[in-house]
């Protein structure tokens, strides 16, 4: 699950990894979208025994790393949460709000399963009307664990954490 991400001093960066123990970060050529460095050592940004999903994104002087936790892709027995750490490189160490690294499988929960809406994950997020939204998938115990995308509005802490208000 690659996302790419257009830093704020105009680098592109691709995030990726696999459901199986770490996520990595790479540098791209912003002209051809290809890698920068031919031969480049991806850099380690999180780690977990089930992890994926990254998203990139910056606020207030801040890159916040998205991803999820868990199991997905079981309908309502999915485990999949969204986790969040921030850091002031884009190459870390991405920490969550009590300070552990993203690399020692720590993260701030943004999102987990609740009610109807099981096993959130791939965040993203998308700014419209004023609002900020977190865009996300979601397995509706109401329809037999099928597979649904659903916008929560997110909020920010005082200390720049970011919160899904749910309903």
């Amino acid at each position: 699950d690659p996302a790419v991400f257009s830093a704020p001093d105009g680098r592109l960066w691709m995030t990726f990894g696999s459901f199986w123990e770490v996520l990595q970060l790479v540098e791209l050529d912003p002209a051809t979208g290809l890698l920068k460095n031919e031969n480049p050592t991806p850099v380690r940004v999180a780690w977990q025994q089930e992890i994926e999903a990254p998203f990139l994104t910056h606020r207030e002087g801040w890159y916040y790393l998205f991803l999820n936790h868990g199991k997905c892709c079981r309908g309502v027995e999915s485990t999949y949460e969204i986790v969040v750490g921030r850091s002031r490189s884009i190459s870390g160490p991405y920490l969550d709000d009590t300070g552990r690294e993203l690399l020692q499988a720590g993260g701030r929960t943004v999102l987990k399963s609740h009610q109807r809406w099981i096993g959130p994950g791939h965040a993203s997020l998308l700014n419209r009307h004023g609002k900020e939204w977190l865009v996300h998938h979601y397995y509706d115990r109401e329809q037999q664990g099928r597979s649904r995308v659903r916008l929560v509005e997110l909020h920010w802490t005082k200390d720049g954490w970011p919160e899904a208000r749910l309903p």
